[in-house]
């Protein structure tokens, strides 16, 4: 056995297969000009990101007065928000629940569950941070007294193929 495996190992070196995980180039000039195009990602300013979260929350609100499959729910969320925001937050935040394959409201008559919603931040309470790579902007919302503890709901955009997109939501308590 250990022969025959050998055997095959040297023919595929002589047939010139490789075992390399790292795809291959390729030399079409088609994909030379692909891969030499810059991604063009447009800026950020805390204005779009404030209008993103008006319609995401608008969006938001609606989607707890119906059932879903689960494809429907990512193709629910899919003009505001990423995949990871819909398996992060949405699913295991534990406002809605799976029951006979659609995803219901758990708690019909009670508030949201922490962290698991944000609000829409007013210009003064929020900031806006820029990462290196340009493709993450973190917006930060300062909430003081309401109906939850004071905290800071930290949001994170990411530039997708098909623009900016909420891709996490986090709160973190202000002492």
């Amino acid at each position: 056995m250990k022969k025959l495996f050998l055997a095959f190992i040297f023919i595929m070196i002589l047939s010139g297969c490789s075992f390399s995980s790292e795809p291959k180039e390729n030399n079409n000039d088609n994909n030379k000009v692909k891969q030499n195009k810059p991604e063009v990602i447009t800026e950020l300013t805390k204005d779009d990101a404030l209008s993103i979260l008006g319609k995401a929350e608008e969006l938001e609100f609606k989607f707890y007065q119906k059932e879903y499959t689960t494809p429907e729910v990512y193709n629910y969320y899919t003009p505001y928000f990423t995949k990871n925001y819909v398996d992060n937050i949405v699913f295991k935040k534990g406002n809605v629940k799976l029951e006979n394959d659609k995803w219901v409201i758990a708690n019909k008559d009670s508030e949201l569950v922490e962290g698991s919603f944000f609000s829409i931040p007013s210009s003064e309470a929020s900031t806006l941070e820029k990462t290196a790579n340009k493709k993450v902007v973190i917006l930060r919302n300062n909430l003081g007294e309401g109906l939850y503890a004071p905290h800071l709901e930290i949001i994170t955009f990411i530039h997708t193929d098909e623009g900016w997109k909420i891709d996490n939501l986090n709160w973190e308590p202000i002492n």
